[in-house]
């Protein structure tokens, strides 16, 4: 897809699940905030809507992302002059746990996602240990 961004977001309000009017499909939608760091001890949040399109409402209620929540999400980023808002429109949806964290050897914590995607991603990880050959 031409023009999509990838950002990593906190959910600032819990999910809205809605329906399209003579239509089949059904989408989401939430205010995410994405911290930005800009220099020195200075964050800027900038809010941000999230409209999820189809493929990602299913899996945005079995893992119910809400306030809180840290997601990542792909789409389309657009911004209204209008309004003064960004809008992503969200193809791809990873939720990372909630509250669960684990220490990685350079001593900061990260959090693993739940899943890969709403839509089908090939894992680049084997199951099987491997043996070194010499």
């Amino acid at each position: 897809m031409i023009n999509t961004a990838t950002l990593e977001l906190n959910a600032a309000t819990d999910v809205s699940f809605r329906r399209n009017e003579g239509a089949t499909g059904e989408y989401a939608t939430l205010l995410g905030i994405q911290n930005m760091y800009i220099g020195g001890d200075k964050h800027v949040k900038i809010p941000m809507n999230v409209l999820l399109q189809s493929n990602c409402v299913e899996y945005a209620r079995s893992t119910a992302l809400a306030t809180g929540r840290r997601f990542l999400v792909t789409g389309r980023l657009s911004y209204s002059e209008q309004h003064k808002t960004y809008t992503l429109k969200a193809d791809q949806l990873t939720v990372f746990p909630a509250g669960k964290s684990t220490k990685e050897t350079s001593g900061q914590e990260s959090q693993e996602p739940v899943a890969a995607s709403s839509s089908p991603v090939p894992s680049t990880k084997s199951d099987k240990p491997t043996r070194n050959k010499k």
